[in-house]
C-alpha cells in the first residue's frame, strides 16, 4: 500500500463540487448591474424635474410668467368666445311683430269694452235700471229699497224708495248712458250686469249717493264714501230725518220682484 492511497480517499461516485471562485464572481456582477440601473433611474428623475412643464400661475408660490394667462383671464376669454358665437347665430334671426289684441284706445277700456245700453231706461230702484235689452246695476252702490218709507224732519213718513228711483229715472231720461262692465259680478247668472255707468261725464252711483238715495257698498272707493258724508251733512234724501242704512243690498229683492221689461210702457 502506497502513501497516495492512504492519504486521499476516493470521492463518492456521482457527486459534483461547484468551484467557489465562479460563484463569487456572479454575485459581484449582479450587484454592479443593480447599482448601475438605480443610478440611471435617479438621473432620469432629476433630469425630468429640471426640464418638465412649468407650473401654472399661482401654484407653487411663484409669480405667473408674462406669457401665461391667469385663470380669470381664461374664463373671460371663454365667455367672450361664447358671446361672439351666440351673436353670430342670432344675427340672422328675425321675429315677426305681434298682432294687436284690441284696437288702440284708453288703457282702462282695453279689456273692459264700453257698454252703451240703448233706451228706453226704466228705473227699478235707485241703483237698478232696465235698458232696451239689459238690466244694469250701478256697481259699488246699494239702493234705497224700491218700496221703502222714510221719515222727514218733522217725523212724517214719505216714500223715499219711490223718490229714489224717480231721481234715477229723471236723470237718465233723454241722455246717452255709457258703462264699463265689471266681469266679477255679485250674482253670477242672475241676468244683471254690474257696471260703472255715467251720463254726460257724471258717475251715476256717485250722484245717487250724493243725493241721498243710495249708499256705498263694501267695495266703494274713497270718492263714494266722501259723497255719503256730504249727503249726511246736508241732510239730503233719506238723511232728512233719522235713518238707519240698510245692511243688505235691496236691489237683489227688487230685481226678483220686478221682472225685466215689466216697467216698460207699451203703446
Amino acid at each position: 500500500m502506497n502513501d497516495t492511497d492512504s492519504s486521499s480517499p476516493p470521492a463518492p461516485t456521482g457527486s459534483h463540487e461547484t468551484p467557489a471562485a465562479p460563484r463569487s464572481a456572479g454575485v459581484s456582477i449582479g450587484m454592479v448591474v443593480g447599482f448601475a440601473l438605480l443610478a440611471a433611474g435617479a438621473a432620469g428623475f432629476l433630469l425630468g424635474r429640471q426640464h418638465g412643464p412649468a407650473a401654472p400661475a399661482g401654484i407653487g408660490g411663484g409669480p405667473p410668467s408674462a406669457g401665461t394667462p391667469s385663470a380669470e383671464e381664461g374664463r373671460q376669454a371663454a365667455r367672450s368666445r361664447e358671446q361672439q358665437l351666440a351673436a353670430h347665430r342670432l344675427s340672422g334671426w328675425r321675429m315677426d311683430p305681434f298682432e294687436a289684441l284690441v284696437p288702440g284706445g284708453e288703457p282702462t277700456t282695453a279689456f273692459e269694452p264700453t257698454l252703451r245700453p240703448a233706451p228706453p231706461y226704466d228705473a227699478v230702484d235707485s241703483t237698478l235700471f232696465d235698458a232696451f235689452d239689459v238690466r244694469i246695476r250701478l256697481a259699488h252702490a246699494r239702493p234705497v229699497g224700491r218700496d221703502e218709507a222714510c221719515l222727514d224732519p218733522q217725523g212724517n213718513r214719505f216714500a223715499c224708495g219711490l223718490r229714489g228711483r224717480a231721481s234715477l229715472q229723471n236723470f237718465l231720461f233723454g241722455k246717452p248712458v255709457s258703462c264699463l262692465r265689471l266681469y266679477l259680478g255679485r250674482e253670477a247668472g242672475d241676468g244683471i250686469v254690474d257696471a260703472r255707468c255715467s251720463v254726460e261725464g257724471v258717475d251715476l252711483a256717485l250722484r245717487q249717493i250724493r243725493a241721498g238715495w243710495a249708499f256705498p257698498s263694501d267695495l266703494a272707493d274713497a270718492d263714494q264714501r266722501a259723497a255719503l258724508e256730504a249727503a249726511r251733512r246736508d241732510r239730503a234724501g233719506v238723511w232728512a230725518g233719522p235713518y238707519d242704512p240698510p245692511r243688505v243690498d235691496h236691489s237683489v229683492e227688487d230685481a226678483r220682484a220686478v221682472p225685466f221689461g215689466s216697467l216698460r210702457q207699451t203703446p
